[in-house]
């Protein structure tokens, strides 16, 4: 069992009530931590344009969901095709 201090544990601006129902719970907020009741339940969390679905696992447990939702998208560098003659 992880046992989170105080200040993380009240950082994680979620209520216990939003989480246990069946529905994804709908957030903007990047910067709350995973606590260990969060964890397998659905959540949408807002990465500046979409709503990107997160499921927190035992190996996610205390970091943010910023993490896991980017807000820029990577570059794909593609190869060019070569012009018949």
């Amino acid at each position: 069992m992880v046992m989170l201090s105080h200040k993380i544990f009240f950082q994680s601006f979620f209520k216990k009530k939003l989480i246990f129902k069946s529905r994804p719970v709908i957030t903007i907020s990047r910067a709350a931590i995973i606590t260990k009741f969060m964890l397998n339940k659905k959540f949408l969390v807002h990465s500046g344009k979409k709503l990107k679905k997160v499921v927190p696992t035992i190996h996610r447990l205390g970091t943010k969901f910023g993490e896991y939702s980017f807000t820029r998208k990577f570059p794909l560098h593609l190869r060019k095709k070569k012009k018949k003659r």
